[in-house]
């Protein structure tokens, strides 16, 4: 018996094992994936946190009372970024508290005297971040100075007398039932993530998947019927299957809370005004509608049911990411914030519960997912009508042969990304040196190893990978200097526009590096040159353009290059960097002018980093970032006239 047995396991091992790609999707990439998500998010809350440490917020002081200590206590706000509006010239306290209300301030400070002795009132938004941490500053500075002033009395007098004797109360402007509600909005879209994906998998996988292993599929395809409406028509039944999960399963939460059998007392809930409404439900809709394009056009890549399933985990932690996001309070909505799919329609959803529905980012959001859906409908409409000519086999499996090397160039990609986010974190805590060893972990390990790795998994001769021999164009170093200033140009215009959409977006290089100028240059200009140029632009670039895919392969390469500097308020610029990388190796035919246009952007910014006042200067060349970006079709002009033989053409 046991033997049959251990034959029987031993088979159906060997079975699973041999479906490579089902181990991958099922068993190798979520085990990636979560370290990688949980880094990310706490990088990017640790920014956000950082960021609001910075911010200068105010604080309205009515005094009608002075202690002696009270200057000491404003001086100590001011080190904390506080900025002390004391005695304001009109208003009542009533006018005061509108203010807050509106957001216009932080914090109102009451100082008086209640049965003889000083009290305080801090009145204050609990639904509020900036004015939670105004809380938080105010109590460390007041603590800070009644220590300083105990100890002062203790030294003078010998007594441990306390001369702070007053006390205040903190009251939030927030009603309990707002607060619930705001606390419900922002887990709200991580509900419909899980509770959508997970309901409504076995119907888009069963549309698609299951109807091409049972042979209905073709037989559907053949009837006259137009391919979009057949993508419509399965889609919908997808979506409303997904959101009765949804709504059944809300409904269940509810009731649940009410009962407080979610560790609360209960309570009801401070619904958004009347006005916040439309904003919300559209915003849930396109939200949900936006998950469900996303299930159909993996549904419609799958060959089995079986793959299909395999699917479903990895799409749940790529789609958590985003919505994760959105529960940090750091996170803001912003035109560039709302740009980002499934995190700008979260992000509007908290906004609208909030009662500040309409806005910049909301319309941003609204429109982008709009557009997401109906591309990836459209996708889903091209791959169904692709499926009329299943009987001409040959053309789809050389088409399949041709996209391999670059399917497989972006696995080592996404796994690199991994390796290196998990560095960033692990190495760049250390104490001393951290910058430097993660930038020698990251470009002197990962990307080298990477690039081998991927020139061996993408079948790529070593002068395909690194092609580093003389440029096809007679004219290129002619061209370099007019593209290397192009490229900067565009660069500082793309940091131009991020600012605008996204005010906290930072300087162009947040790494801070101590050590000599050359030591700089060394680490944040020549290194990265040769080792993402060698990855991003060899191996990977040469991968994914194989076959005529020459758009596919440039904007996944210079996603990756902007996935790989670990900041969403970089992602733009950098990306249009990689955009302008990848046209001039593709252009020239060589590694040497990419590698030299890179080494030049990032040597500007060493430099402005190193002048006195670099904020200055930057802003002064992002006035003329417009001039700059035309040295690239300069460049473009220039290596076309120095073309020779088949080239020219």
């Amino acid at each position: 018996m046991r033997r049959f047995v251990a034959i029987i396991l031993r088979r159906e091992l060997l079975e699973i094992l041999r479906d490579r790609r089902a181990v991958l999707l099922a068993v190798v990439l979520p085990a990636l994936l979560w370290p990688a998500l949980l880094t990310f998010q706490r990088k990017v809350g640790d920014a956000g946190r950082a960021r609001l440490g910075e911010r200068e917020l105010e604080l309205e002081v009515r005094a009608e009372v002075r202690p002696s200590w009270l200057p000491e206590l404003r001086l100590e706000l001011e080190r904390r970024g506080v900025t002390w509006l004391e005695d304001p010239l009109a208003g009542a306290l009533a006018a005061s508290l509108d203010r807050l209300r509106e957001r216009e301030l932080k914090g109102v400070l009451e100082l008086g005297p209640a049965d003889a002795r000083p009290q305080g009132t801090l009145h204050f938004l609990s639904t509020d971040e900036e004015s939670r941490e105004l809380r938080e500053r105010l109590r460390q500075a007041f603590e800070a100075v009644r220590r300083r002033e105990r100890d002062r009395l203790v030294h003078e007098v010998g007594v441990a007398h306390d001369p702070a004797a007053w006390t205040w109360s903190e009251v939030s402007l927030a009603s309990p039932e707002r607060l619930r509600a705001s606390q419900l909005a922002v887990f709200l879209p991580l509900v419909l993530v899980l509770v959508l994906l997970s309901g409504a998998s076995f119907a888009a996988i069963d549309a698609f998947a299951g109807e091409r292993e049972r042979g209905t599929l073709e037989t559907l395809l053949v009837h006259p019927v137009p391919a979009t409406a057949i993508t419509a028509g399965k889609f919908l039944a997808v979506w409303l299957v997904g959101l009765s999960c949804v709504l059944l399963n809300l409904a269940s939460l509810l009731v649940c809370y009410q009962a407080g059998w979610l560790g609360t007392s209960g309570g009801s809930l401070e619904l958004p005004p009347l006005g916040a409404w439309a904003v919300l439900l559209l915003q849930m809709l396109l939200l949900s509608l936006l998950l469900t394009c996303a299930l159909v056009v993996v549904a419609s890549r799958a060959r089995s049911f079986r793959e299909g399933q395999n699917y479903v985990l990895p799409l749940t932690l790529f789609a958590l990411l985003p919505t994760g996001l959105a529960t940090l309070p750091a996170v803001k909505l912003t035109a560039l914030t709302g740009l980002v799919p499934l995190l700008g329609p979260s992000l509007a959803v908290r906004e609208a519960f909030a009662g500040r529905a309409l806005g910049l980012g909301t319309a941003v959001a609204a429109i982008s997912t709009a557009a997401l859906v109906l591309a990836g409908l459209r996708s889903v409409a091209r791959a169904l009508d692709a499926e009329r000519v299943l009987r001409e086999v040959a053309p789809r499996f050389e088409a399949d042969r041709a996209g391999v090397p670059g399917r497989r160039a972006l696995a080592v990609a996404l796994v690199a990304f991994f390796v290196h986010a998990w560095g960033s974190v692990q190495i760049g805590s250390a104490s001393s040196g951290g910058p430097y060893l993660q930038l020698a972990f990251s470009l002197a390990l990962v990307l080298p190893l990477a690039t081998f790795v991927a020139a061996r998994r993408a079948a790529l001769s070593w002068s395909e990978a690194l092609p580093r021999g003389a440029p096809r164009s007679s004219r290129a170093w002619i061209a370099l200097p007019c593209l290397a200033v192009g490229a900067l140009g565009f660069s500082l215009l793309a940091w131009r526009v991020q600012s605008a959409l996204h005010p906290d977006a930072g300087a162009p290089s947040d790494v801070e590096l101590g050590g000599s100028a050359a030591l700089r240059f060394a680490f944040l200009a020549l290194l990265p040159a040769l080792a993402e140029e060698a990855f991003f632009r060899g191996p990977l670039l040469a991968a994914t353009t194989r076959g005529g895919r020459l758009t596919a392969g440039l904007v996944s390469s210079a996603a990756f290059f902007a996935l790989f500097h670990l900041s969403l308020t970089r992602f733009l610029p950098t990306f249009g960097l990689g955009l302008v990388l990848g046209g001039a190796r593709l252009a020239t035919g060589t590694l040497w002018i990419p590698i030299a246009i890179h080494a030049f952007h990032n040597a500007c910014l060493v430099t402005l980093s190193l002048q006195p006042d670099p904020d200055a200067l930057l802003a002064e060349l992002q006035t003329q970032s417009p001039w700059l970006v035309l040295g690239l079709p300069l460049g473009a002009w220039i290596l076309r006239r120095g073309r020779a033989g088949p080239d020219r053409a």
